[in-house]
């Protein structure tokens, strides 16, 4: 499958905080913002900038599922969050 990275910052600018399987939570230290996701169990499972592998493509159900290779966990985005919060990582 493809890997990809994600970008959590420019899902937080176009969604906010709240996305359809989870939420961003935006914190900062001495002038810099990290990014991270949190899944709806309250799990987090991606933070800005780590690479994925595309695990599930689901058109019809406008999901696809990520394993996050940094830490191992699995979690969902959108289609449309995919599309726009994503790029590969070849």
């Amino acid at each position: 499958m493809e890997n990809i990275t994600i970008s959590l910052k420019t899902l937080y600018d176009k969604f906010g905080d709240n996305l359809e399987h989870g939420d961003i939570v935006r914190s900062g230290d001495n002038g810099q913002e990290y990014y991270d996701f949190y899944n709806t169990d309250n799990v987090l499972v991606c933070m800005d900038g780590e690479t994925c592998e595309v695990i599930e493509f689901k058109r019809a159900k406008n999901i696809t599922v990520l394993l996050n290779l940094e830490s191992d966990f699995s979690f969902a985005l959108t289609n449309e969050e995919i599309d726009i919060g994503s790029f590969s990582s070849r």
